[in-house]
Order: C-alpha cells, then sequence, then structure tokens
C-alpha cells in the first residue's frame, strides 16, 4: 500500500457499521466535551507505555517506581523533564482531611521538556502525569494526535501490577476545571507549588531520610517554570489545532498560515501589513479559555510565621490549611468558569512541529520549501485538508516532493500505532432514593458525586438517610456551586436542570435542611 492509502485508511477509517469516522475530534466550542473514550486515534500515554507480548497482543506496560516512568520519557536525563511538586494540590487527588500528612505526600507533576527520539511520535509538551503516593493512582493527560485533543487516564493501585489498571475517564468531570479542555497551571509566582521557597523547604522536611531519589531530584532542581512552559505549550496546540480547523475555513488559507510559519520561524522574513491583518483576523475569530489558575499559598505563609518547622508537627494547623484547600471560592476555585482571552495576534503555528521537523525544514532552505509548499497546494495535497494538523504527514510530503530521503524516516513514524483496549472508568454507584430532591441530584449529579471515589466529595453514596446527612454537611458548598452555574459540570445537562426548574427546586430544598 502507498503512503497515500495508507493515511487514507487511517484517517478515514468506517465503524462496523459502515459509518465514517470523523476526520478529528477538535471543537470550535470547547464546552463541546467529545467521547470520553475516543473514536478517532490514541493518546500518546497508550502509545508510550504498551507494548506487544509473545502471542501479538498490545498490553499497558507502566512501570514502577515512578523513576521508571521518568527514564520512559527522557531516557534517565532528568534535564529533558518538566517538574514540580504541590503539597497542597488544587487536583482531584488534593488531600481533603489528614488522613495522610499533605508535606510528607505531595503531588508530584511531571512533564516532557524535551522530545525523545526513541519515541515514534513527538512528546514534547504533550504528555503530563500527576502522581500523589498515598492514593497510589496516576493521573495522565496526553495527546491524540489522530483526534487533535488531550485525553484524560488514570491508572489504579499503582504499584501493584496483578491488579494495576488503566481507564479513560469521564471528560466532563476533568473538564469541570480543565475548561479548556487542556492542562492547567498555576500563574506566576506558582505559590502552591515547590517553586515557592516555603512549600519547599517544608515538603523537603518532612520527607528527609527516606525520600526516594526522583522526588529528591524534583524538589531540589526546581523545573517548576519549565513545566509552566510546557502547559503554555499544550494549551498552544490545541489552539493552534483549532485554528487551523476552524478558523481557516479553505485550502488557500491553511496553505498561507503554514507558509507564514515557516517563513518566520526558520528564515525571520518580516511580515507584511496584509500578512498581519491575516493572523490577526485569524485569532480574533477563535478565543481561548485562560489555563492559568489564580496563584495562592492557601493560609501557608501566615501558618509558618505562627508555628515556624514546628508546623510539620501541627496537626490543627496542618488541618486548618487543608479546610482552606476545600473552601475555595471564586477565582482560586479551579472550576470557577474562567474568562475567554484572545490568542496573540501574531501568533504561528510552532506547537505543530517538533524540533527535529524545523531542523530538517531549515536544513532544506527557503527556496526548497517555498517550492514544495507550493507544488503542494497546487496538487491539493492532504496536508491542507480540513483535519487535524499531521506533523509527519506534512514533513513526509514536502520531503518527497523535493526528493529528499529523509522522508522515509517519516514515511516510517506515520504507520499506526496499535494500542491496548481502551476501557472506560464507570464506577457509578445505583441508590435507590424516594425523595424528589434526591431523584434529582441522582439524575443530574452522580456521575461525579455517586461514583465511590476519594473525590469529589460523595454525598450520593450509601442509604437516604445517610445521604441526606451528608448533603447537610456541604450544604454551603453544593448551593455556592448550584448558584454560580458550577454543576452539573456538562453543559447541555446543566442547562435541562436550569431549564426544567430543578435547580430551583434543589436550590429552596438547601435552604430548608
Amino acid at each position: 500500500m502507498t503512503v497515500l492509502g495508507l493515511i487514507l485508511s487511517f484517517v478515514l477509517a468506517t465503524t462496523a457499521f459502515g459509518q465514517e469516522l470523523p476526520k478529528h475530534l477538535i471543537y470550535q466550542n470547547p464546552a463541546e466535551i467529545g467521547p470520553n473514550i475516543p473514536i478517532l486515534g490514541s493518546s500518546l500515554f497508550d502509545k508510550v507505555f504498551s507494548v506487544r507480548d509473545s502471542n501479538g497482543y498490545v498490553t499497558y506496560n507502566v512501570p514502577y517506581p515512578f523513576s521508571q516512568i521518568m527514564k520512559k520519557l527522557d531516557e534517565g536525563a532528568y534535564t529533558k523533564i518538566s517538574s514540580s511538586a504541590l503539597p497542597l494540590s488544587r487536583s482531584i487527588q488534593r488531600p481533603v482531611d489528614m488522613s495522610f500528612h499533605p508535606f510528607k505526600f505531595p503531588r508530584f507533576l511531571i512533564g516532557a521538556n524535551s522530545n525523545n527520539e526513541n519515541i515514534s511520535e513527538n512528546i514534547q509538551s504533550r504528555i503530563f502525569i500527576g502522581y500523589l503516593e498515598p492514593k497510589d493512582q496516576l493521573e495522565a493527560i496526553s495527546y491524540n494526535r489522530e483526534a487533535g485533543r488531550f485525553e484524560f487516564q488514570i491508572v489504579t493501585n499503582y504499584s501493584k501490577p496483578k491488579s494495576r489498571k488503566v481507564y479513560y475517564v469521564e471528560r466532563s468531570k476533568c473538564l469541570t476545571c480543565h475548561q479548556g479542555q487542556t492542562p492547567i497551571f498555576s500563574d506566576v509566582p506558582w505559590q502552591d507549588t515547590s517553586f515557592n521557597q516555603l512549600m519547599n523547604k517544608l515538603t523537603s522536611k518532612a520527607r528527609d531520610g527516606w525520600q526516594p531519589e526522583w522526588s529528591q531530584r524534583i524538589l531540589q532542581e526546581g523545573r517548576t517554570a519549565e513545566f509552566d512552559r510546557d502547559v503554555r505549550k499544550a494549551n498552544n496546540l490545541i489552539q493552534s489545532n483549532r485554528i487551523w480547523v476552524h478558523a481557516c475555513k479553505s485550502d488557500d488559507c491553511r496553505y498561507r498560515l503554514v507558509k507564514l510559519t515557516l517563513m518566520r520561524k526558520l528564515y525571520f522574513v518580516s511580515l507584511t501589513k496584509e500578512d498581519k491583518a491575516f493572523l490577526g483576523n485569524l485569532s480574533q475569530r477563535l478565543p481561548i479559555i485562560d489555563s492559568r489558575l489564580v496563584s495562592t499559598d492557601f493560609g501557608l505563609i501566615k501558618a509558618f510565621s505562627e508555628n515556624g518547622m514546628d508546623l510539620l508537627k501541627k496537626q490543627s494547623a496542618l488541618a486548618q490549611l487543608v479546610k482552606n484547600l476545600n473552601s475555595l471560592e471564586g477565582k482560586k476555585n479551579p472550576s470557577f468558569p474562567r474568562k475567554l482571552v484572545e490568542f496573540p495576534k501574531m501568533f504561528s503555528l510552532d506547537e505543530l512541529f517538533a524540533p527535529h521537523a524545523l531542523i530538517d525544514l531549515r536544513n532544506l532552505g527557503k527556496d526548497e520549501v517555498v517550492q514544495a509548499l507550493n507544488e503542494l497546494y497546487e496538487k491539493k495535497s492532504l496536508i491542507y485538508e480540513e483535519k487535524v494538523f499531521d506533523e509527519d504527514l506534512f514533513m513526509y510530503e514536502v520531503l518527497n516532493q523535493l526528493g529528499n530521503e529523509r522522508a522515509l524516516w517519516y514515511e516510517d513514524r506515520m504507520k499506526p500505532v496499535k494500542t491496548p483496549k481502551k476501557v472506560f472508568y464507570n464506577k457509578v454507584i445505583t441508590i435507590p432514593v424516594k425523595k424528589r430532591e434526591l431523584k434529582i441530584l441522582k439524575k443530574y449529579c452522580a456521575q461525579c458525586h455517586g461514583t465511590g471515589s476519594d473525590y469529589p466529595p460523595q454525598f450520593l453514596v450509601g442509604s437516604e438517610e445517610e445521604v441526606l446527612t451528608k448533603i447537610k454537611s456541604l450544604n454551603r458548598k453544593i448551593s455556592y456551586k448550584l448558584k454560580n452555574n458550577l454543576m452539573p459540570p456538562i453543559r447541555p445537562l446543566r442547562e435541562e436542570f436550569i431549564q426544567t426548574g430543578n435547580r430551583k427546586i434543589i436550590l429552596n430544598w438547601l435552604k430548608e435542611l
């Protein structure tokens, strides 16, 4: 089969019912969630952490301990890993009580700060993994290049090989905070991370004498700024694809956009007035949801000034910090609706290209690149179609058009990668209820609050009497979220909840509890 046929069979695959699959899962409106399990492609996590066994079956191969995860991404070179540690994380893995010491067991974050030539796909700024040791669970956000979106997954029982499982999770639950369907992170000065000297000092002291080398390196090397940069690049990647697919409505537009990007990036060609107007118009068409969270220390400075290093032993003071963490309101709460911000007017598609691709293009020379782009445009090449920008296909087409043997390397990278069977984490617990208000809450809220997970609060698990007790204790928090349109997280469900009058019924009921 020719490479063109290979790509066509891959991109234009059909379902078992003979329906043509979409060419992407990139949505113009970030509120459109899409399928929990991708119907197109697989996550980068699936591709990196899987292996083909002796019988030809592909299974997950997620190594333990965590140092082996890092080694897989950067071949043991810690400088290729971006990282940070968050004792008081605002994620779904955050501490909700004092069942574990928040400074002894911070949430560790890693990302791929550089590409890895031993992995047949660009990983730079495209894979992010969170790890909280007491939960024995990984959270992974990684790019699906075939679909053009990030996938959300968890690894349960991480330290137990026989029971370790990898799942795709409910996207709506994740997108409550990850509102742009991308990684998120605190804004400068990263007060809630190990970049904060006080956070770092307390965490290092709490883990002193027993912590493994990998966590010591994360705390000592301070690569929070690099992690932040990777998160921003990941957001730019998604926005670039949105503009490529939705803001550009024609092959002409995409041809001009990629040509301008390469001329500026590789050869420092100045933009004309018309070029600037063209880019500015595209950026204005699709605002992006801000991925930066308000930086906060949750009252740590005050607690430290009162207790010094003894804070690590003061259960009441630590419990107050955890309470502060779980009582955030307004912009400090990651689920609070964040504003749309305009993409830079003079943007480019830099994030769609891996460093090695840019080097290859620069080595070709400006005239050769322009020649190839023009000829491919005249031939109506697949690279300009309304689909996810495929870097390897683009590079193959350009190099092949010029008769360059390097095209074969990209052709090999385009071969579809077989990945393990995708499994959805669906743990909704059915509860028999008689009370009208509980039936309403069960319908709209059980996907997040009736699963038996550690977080968010599972107020819909248990007997009807137990459920009522839990709701009473969380009354203020639930009322706040309902009043501010934060629940349910799925927009169509939330709109139905409001339009049917059910939200009003629940709010009035909560007032009377």
